[in-house]
């Protein structure tokens, strides 16, 4: 067994899980993604993870952190991210779409992110993205599941991939490849 790959989590600690996921290709499972370029990253991702679990966001799977160069189209001068996926089982979770969005965006704006006077796409202390959502797509104002970019995202795949190898886009049906848009 690998075990570096297939550590236990313990939720809001920082451990992580790359394996653990089982045979489930996703649909039972809700992800989210995290993000941080500005101030300490790695604490803004730590009080992310233990805000969501307090919130009800019962992650039990987590990727490690990862730098990453800001995306292709971002703002220009920005530094690197680190970034990290959270996965939480669908069933009892107590959250829906909505909740887990405002959720999220409570955290960010305790981080110090004000979304009214943000550059677009620009640096941020926390961005917390809802990925996955089991199988729902959706596409409301203000909230799109899955989210319409995380096949783009080579820190997103991989771990999705790691944890659900048959991974399929709940919008196309296409099997979902790393680092490869589908």
């Amino acid at each position: 067994m690998e075990a570096e790959s297939a550590r236990m989590v313990r939720p809001g600690a920082g451990t992580v899980n790359l394996r653990g996921a089982g045979a489930d290709p996703g649909g039972g499972w809700v992800v989210l993604a995290l993000g941080s370029n500005l101030g300490d990253r790695a604490r803004h991702l730590e009080a992310a993870r233990r805000g969501l679990y307090a919130g009800g966001f019962r992650w039990i799977l987590a990727s490690p952190p990862e730098q990453t160069a800001p995306l292709p189209g971002s703002a220009p001068g920005q530094g690197p991210y680190l970034n990290q996926l959270l996965a939480a089982r669908r069933a009892g979770l107590g959250l829906d779409p909505a909740g887990l969005l405002a959720l999220g965006q409570a955290l960010e704006q305790a981080a110090g992110r004000r979304r009214e006077t943000e550059e677009r796409w620009g640096p941020r202390p926390l961005d917390v993205d809802l990925v996955l959502f089991g199988d729902l797509v959706l596409d409301g104002p203000g909230l799109s599941v899955p989210h319409p970019r995380f096949t783009e995202r080579p820190f997103v795949t991989g771990p999705l991939l790691a944890w659900w190898p048959g991974l399929r886009d709940p919008r196309t049906g296409a099997p979902l490849r790393a680092g490869v848009p589908v």
